[in-house]
């Protein structure tokens, strides 16, 4: 029974990894390349000259905020970036605030009471319009922010609508001044600091979900930036909706040929069997899919970050690093591509974005997409949205 299981499984899952291919395919290493066996000896050589001790690692900033400054920032810029790969959008503003830090000693007193502004991303309106970190916000749109669900409400309002209006008092000059600004156009997602000490970073189809405790062991800005360009990349291709599709599918169809294996002989008392069965087969079919996914996030991550005006160099190194936490095994994985593949699959990736930025503006190369077009995609980003 187990076999046929394996059997139908597998005839699924490879019609489902054909939903979507795209150059990385031809990134990809196989199994028994001799450049496996060099990339592994790399990772060696570099776990030997990086030595991981997770008791001596220093913390990458010292406050959660100061985390959540640096997702936010880098992801509004990404996500500016692949506006036209994403069917929903909202408008950003480029700034986050919070209550109940410390202020500047400058501060006048009268102010201390409304929220600072923590987080703002060069380039976006906010910053264009010269509000700066350690700034105070005091109105927006014409109305007071002085409690943390007064500035939930004017988070959301920011990214519904284009046009707003904020009263800020400037720490650099010690006045108060008013600002018009123009909503930035991104990808509708949500960009989400867990408060969880997991080493992990995740997406969910609508927002990504990135961790302190993973910046503070990676250290380099480059390779966190890597990974929030990787969680991006999973929810533009709506991952989630094909996982989830990958397993509904599997498991409704192996009960389907259960029951017909059966025949005449079904008995209604095996119902729960069944569905145990059919239940572990779509759950083995999205694992196995896994690998793809992965690949296919890597590989839209490295246009994402070229996109963004990021400089690509060493990017590939992100999972030379990752290595060390032993949360990825130097062998190929069954839910994973292994280290030495993403690690070939990177650096051929950003050899292929580079060719293309000698020929054409960084901002507007596009993914290979070969057996799925970019409207398909966004039906599945779509079908995403409406659950």
């Amino acid at each position: 029974m187990k076999k046929f299981i394996f059997t139908i499984t597998t005839a699924l899952v490879l019609s489902a990894c054909q939903d979507f291919q795209s150059a990385v395919n031809s990134n990809r290493l196989d199994a028994n390349d001799p450049k496996v066996e060099q990339y592994r000896q790399d990772m060696k050589q570099y776990a030997k000259d990086n030595p991981y001790n997770p008791t001596a690692v220093k913390h990458r900033f010292n406050t959660t905020y100061e985390y959540d400054a640096f997702f936010t920032e880098n992801g509004e810029r990404l996500l500016a970036s692949a506006v036209d790969l994403c069917e929903h959008h909202m408008y950003r503003v480029g700034f986050q605030e919070i209550s109940g830090i410390p202020h500047r000693f400058s501060t006048p007193r009268k102010y201390t009471r409304y929220p600072t502004i923590y987080s703002v991303t060069p380039n976006f309106p906010a910053y264009n319009a010269g509000i700066r970190k350690g700034d105070i916000l005091l109105k927006f749109n014409n109305q007071p922010i002085s409690s943390p669900e007064s500035t939930e409400k004017r988070r959301v309002q920011s990214y519904t609508q284009k046009t707003n209006t904020i009263e800020f008092y400037s720490i650099g000059d010690g006045t108060v001044k008013t600002a018009t600004l123009q909503g930035k156009k991104t990808c509708q997602m949500e960009i989400l600091t867990s408060p969880k000490h997991e080493l992990n970073a995740y997406a969910d189809g609508k927002a990504i979900y990135m961790f302190p405790a993973l910046f503070d062991v990676l250290q380099q800005d480059q390779y966190m930036i890597t990974v929030i360009a990787h969680e991006i990349g999973h929810n533009i291709l709506a991952h989630r909706t094909r996982k989830m599709d990958t397993y509904a599918k599997t498991t409704l169809l192996t009960a389907f040929a259960l029951v017909a294996a059966m025949g005449g002989n079904y008995d209604p008392k095996m119902n729960q069997d069944i569905l145990d069965l059919s239940g572990d087969a779509g759950n083995l079919a999205a694992k196995v899919y896994s690998p793809t996914l992965e690949a296919e996030a890597d590989y839209i991550a490295i246009y994402l970050m070229a996109r963004a005006g990021y400089d690509l160099n060493n990017a590939q190194d992100t999972w030379k690093r990752m290595s060390l936490l032993g949360s990825i095994d130097t062998k190929f994985l069954p839910s994973h591509p292994s280290t030495p593949e993403r690690y070939h699959s990177l650096h051929e990736t950003i050899k292929e974005v580079n060719g293309k930025i000698q020929h054409e503006d960084h901002k507007h190369i596009m993914p290979e997409f070969t057996n799925q077009s970019l409207d398909e995609i966004k039906k599945k980003q779509m079908k995403l949205f409406k659950n």
